[in-house]
């Protein structure tokens, strides 16, 4: 079969027929390799990746300030009575006081949309607190009892608390700088 032509002559014209590692590629391999579009393409996946696709909104997240609140307030709430009933002070000092975030994680859940706006640092603050609390809850239960005596209960509900409340601390973080910018 007869060689056709190249319609784009460059100086060399065995450019087209090196290798695939060789630094001095044709244009028209080069055409080949990078598309026409293909910035726009990087662009968007770029974007795509600096910004997942689920992004909480101010409704979602009041949603699951409402919801962690309201659970913790429960499972708080029947601690507190079981230590009360075994007249143990220091559970109970414990559990009073994360009933406490349970309630302050309802109140922010209930007036986020304003928080946000007028003073997002003291929802960093008290998710902060809340991871601390969590930590102190955890290692004061395995002081106290020994990490051998420690419940899988008392070891997962930790970690899956202070998950959340990253999550949180993340798009709250997230929200606030989005209502300066919009503001």
């Amino acid at each position: 079969m007869p060689r056709s032509e190249n319609p784009h002559p460059s100086k060399n014209e065995e450019c087209g027929t090196r290798p695939h590692g060789s630094r001095k590629l044709s244009s028209e391999l080069v055409v080949w390799y990078y598309p026409p579009g293909r910035h726009q393409e990087d662009k968007y996946r770029n974007e795509r990746l600096r910004h997942p696709p689920m992004r909480e909104t101010v409704r979602s997240l009041r949603a699951y300030f409402i919801l962690s609140g309201l659970a913790s307030l429960f499972l708080s709430g029947s601690a507190l009575r079981l230590s009360i009933q075994r007249s143990d002070p220091i559970a109970t000092v414990i559990l009073v006081v994360t009933l406490g975030f349970s309630v302050a994680f309802l109140c922010v859940g209930v007036l986020l949309a304003r928080l946000l706006k007028s003073s997002a640092g003291r929802i960093v603050t008290l998710l902060y607190a809340s991871a601390g609390w969590t930590l102190f809850g955890f290692l004061f239960a395995v002081v106290l009892k020994g990490f051998s005596q420690v419940e899988l209960t008392s070891v997962i509900t930790p970690i899956v608390t202070l998950l959340i409340v990253w999550y949180l601390l993340r798009n709250v973080q997230r929200l606030a700088a989005e209502a300066i910018r919009t503001e």
